[in-house]
């Protein structure tokens, strides 16, 4: 004998049956309007997220049928409409059994989408590139403060930029040991964490020096300390080059075309800010070759905002779509999802009919919640242009699984022969058994 039988055993004469009562209106609308309100709940508050990782949509998925679950208990074990004399242990059991399965009903739908390779990039924030900065200050950067204008560029731009970043700097100046030679370590900074090193970097590109600049020199350097860079984790992107001159080469011997290779071969584009056109035309086409930007850079006031443009970069992600915001738009989703959510909706039906009916009664429960997780189904993937917000045709949807028609137990003290052979009763005289 099951518990949902308990305290149903035969009486000496008599046996007991199970017929449906009326409809339990309560039960249906403390069953909607506590999975409304989850799923409103929940759907609202992921509303901003682009894409809900696998233990978010198992939330997704459960917390309707947790409603759903707690409203229909708490429902009956104040009523006992349903079971007179049942045991609420295993009925609760059941229902944390359910609300279970659809946590993992909601994982399983997210990693089946996430298999079927269903991603979208996204932009997740601006960020700074690792940056090379190489800055030329020679003789003629003094014309018309030429040299000074850099010089502040270059500090406010280290100001500005985020800890996390690795940056390396090179002064293009003093390279002829027998005109004006500047020892390398003062000229010379390798890659590392700004963190570590911003101070120390805005003191050498304050440094004044008025040596000869050599382009050749300068590039090749450049591309010794590329060598040594070392990406930080999870970075996939090279470092960005940044040549701030005037142009002025006094060896007057530098082709772009003998450097280009050195950069492209690298993957790092030279972008080339120019304080003064006449002489930049090699550089230029280094710039164009390596595919970086030649910008000019003779306005002072426009200088930082233009060296900001070039270091500054989108950070994108990679990510899953996510598999109820983005049915429309995969077959895969769209396919697991319907299946999964059908059979959520089997699973609720056939909970409640078991939770709920004494002798394995009959329940329409057992058809209607499958059919409202059919039309949840066609909402989420069809209904973009009945309800277009997204959250919302969401809630709606699950919502639907809150609609709950069961008619209450009554048990009868006779079966249908005991009834057809009971004798008439004498008036005035009331049958025990009426009286229930």
């Amino acid at each position: 004998m099951s518990e949902w039988d308990e305290g149903q055993q035969e009486k000496p004469g008599k046996q007991k049956t199970v017929s449906s009562g009326k409809w339990d209106a309560g039960m249906t609308v403390a069953a909607l309007i506590s999975t409304a309100a989850a799923s409103f709940l929940v759907s609202y508050l992921t509303r901003d997220i682009a894409t809900r990782p696998i233990w978010l949509l198992a939330i997704c998925f459960a917390a309707p049928v947790a409603a759903l679950m707690l409203a229909v208990f708490l429902k009956e074990k104040a009523s006992s409409s349903m079971t007179p004399s049942s045991s609420r242990g295993a009925q609760f059991a059941l229902a944390i059994s359910s609300v279970i399965v659809a946590a993992l009903v909601g994982c399983f739908c997210q990693a089946t989408n996430q298999e079927a390779k269903g991603t979208e990039t996204v932009k997740v924030a601006d960020g700074w590139s690792d940056l090379l900065i190489i800055l030329d200050k020679s003789g003629s950067m003094n014309e018309n403060n030429r040299d000074v204008s850099a010089t502040k560029a270059v500090v406010e731009l280290l100001d500005e930029m985020d800890d996390s970043a690795q940056v390396a700097m090179l002064i293009d100046v003093g390279w002829d040991p027998e005109y004006y030679p500047v020892p390398i370590e003062q000229r010379r900074l390798d890659f590392g964490f700004l963190s570590e090193r911003r101070q120390q970097l805005i003191a050498m590109a304050k440094s004044e020096m008025g040596a000869t600049s050599h382009f050749r020199s300068a590039l090749e350097t450049a591309c010794e300390m590329l060598d040594q860079y070392h990406p930080a984790e999870g970075e996939t992107t090279e470092p960005t080059v940044i040549y701030i001159s005037d142009g002025n080469d006094v060896y007057k011997d530098f082709k772009a075309s003998d450097y280009a290779d050195s950069f492209t071969s690298r993957n790092i584009k030279v972008n080339y800010l120019y304080v003064s056109p006449e002489n930049s035309q090699e550089m230029e086409q280094l710039a164009k070759l390596t595919g970086g930007s030649s910008i000019d850079a003779t306005q002072p006031d426009k200088l930082k905002d233009q060296l900001q443009q070039v270091t500054q970069r989108p950070v994108y992600e990679i990510v899953y779509k996510d598999a109820l915001r983005n049915i429309d738009e995969s077959d895969t989703a769209k396919t697991v999802t319907g299946i999964l959510i059908i059979l959520l909706g089997i699973l609720i039906g056939v909970a409640l009919t078991i939770m709920f009916s004494l002798q394995g009664q009959r329940r329409l429960q057992a058809f209607l919640s499958p059919a409202m997780a059919v039309l949840a189904f066609l909402l989420l993937a069809f209904g973009k242009s009945i309800i277009s917000t997204p959250w919302v045709r969401e809630a709606v949807a699950f919502s639907m699984l809150g609609v709950v028609l069961m008619r209450s137990n009554r048990v009868d003290g006779q079966t249908k022969k005991e009834k057809k052979e009971k004798p008439v009763s004498t008036a005035g005289e009331a049958s025990a058994d009426d009286a229930w």
